[in-house]
């Protein structure tokens, strides 16, 4: 906390992040979350030019997970990932500022990188 009382209010005061993460041969794993706590309630409002607008800005836990493995194709590194983001499917909003972006919440995909370097 600070000793300006607006700042404080505006900002979470507990957060804490975690990763786990696991590697065996050319597989690997890894599991993170975020935790952000809860703001005063007069920190929940962004202006915009239409008026004040009220948003979900705090208290969430979004956890992320991956899953993939690296191999060569044609002598090019190639990377296959298996991804979860939001797993919670928590929709928090992220400040910005004219208003807030909101979180899509959960997003499951595949990605394959190939190297071309």
């Amino acid at each position: 906390t600070s000793d300006d009382g607006e700042i404080n209010s505006s900002m979470a005061h507990h957060t804490a992040s975690t990763r786990l993460s696991y590697k065996h041969k050319q597989a690997f794993a890894n599991l993170s979350a975020v935790y952000v706590s809860g703001k005063e309630k007069s920190a929940r409002s962004s202006s915009a030019i239409w008026g004040d607008a009220y948003y979900d800005l705090d208290d969430y836990t979004r956890v992320d997970a991956n899953v993939g493995y690296n191999w060569k194709i044609f002598g090019r590194d190639t990377r296959f990932t298996l991804y979860g983001r939001n797993l919670g499917d928590k929709h928090y909003a992220t400040r910005y500022v004219t208003g807030a972006y909101y979180d899509p919440g959960r997003q499951i995909g595949v990605e394959l990188a190939v190297s071309f370097f």
